[in-house]
């Protein structure tokens, strides 16, 4: 039993997919986007920090 793409299976495919792919894209800089963040915090806290001792 073979599993063939033919291009009506593709055209039902290929949205599912896009949004799939999409998703994982924009997860992964989501997550580049929140460490960033952490690590400015980090330094604007170290800096803070230093400061006042």
């Amino acid at each position: 039993m073979m599993f063939g793409i033919d291009i009506y299976n593709f055209y039902s495919l290929a949205p599912s997919l896009a949004i799939v792919a999409a998703m994982i894209i924009m997860s992964g800089l989501g997550v580049r986007f929140i460490r960033q963040e952490i690590a400015k915090d980090t330094l604007k806290t170290a800096a803070v920090v230093n400061s006042q001792s």
